[in-house]
């Protein structure tokens, strides 16, 4: 199942990417929902596992059976997705695409210290990045602690990113005492 998930991955992120770009995230869903269970259904199933048929074939009559629906994007992902055998991934591509879209609804408290006070600009640019770094909604928290000397700490989950001078400072004091 592992490896479903791995092989999934990489498709679920590129599309829900695509669709948050086209602001379609929504119609993205929807249609993999549908996509997915067409692919389940027995008789599909059985035409795309079949080592008989080709991949161009395979897509054709899921185009046919899918054709009212099936927007050109959608197309696109059908044919990539039979071109290397995939089709039969839809299923988790969908689940994984669900679960980027569930991920993305949570706001992630972020806390900013900085060595000085911050604008709006700066806390709007910090914001973007850090939506970008997450694949979500953030929730900002902007301190000042004139200690770091310049630059900033940023915190989030677990994860510390210190881009401050006095942390550069400590790891080069570290790095010369090792040396």
């Amino acid at each position: 199942m592992a490896e479903l998930a791995t092989l999934a991955r990489p498709y679920a992120v590129a599309l829900y990417d695509l669709a948050t770009e086209d602001h379609e995230v929504d119609t993205w869903r929807a249609g993999l929902e549908v996509l997915a269970q067409v692919v389940d259904e027995p008789g599909v199933r059985e035409l795309v596992e079949s080592p008989s048929r080709s991949a161009k074939e395979k897509a054709e009559r899921l185009y046919t059976l899918l054709e009212d629906w099936l927007p050109s994007a959608a197309r696109n992902l059908m044919t990539v997705l039979a071109g290397v055998g995939r089709l039969g991934l839809l299923p988790e591509i969908c689940s994984q695409f669900a679960g980027l879209q569930a991920a993305d609804a949570q706001a992630t408290d972020v806390t900013v210290i900085s060595a000085s006070e911050l604008d709006g600009g700066q806390v709007d640019a910090l914001r973007q990045a850090m939506q970008r770094r997450i694949r979500g909604s953030v929730e900002m928290n902007v301190e000042t602690d004139s200690s770091l000397l310049g630059g900033a700490l940023i915190r989030f989950g677990d994860t510390v990113l210190d881009a401050s001078v006095r942390g550069r400072l400590e790891r080069m004091r570290e790095a010369l005492s090792r040396a």
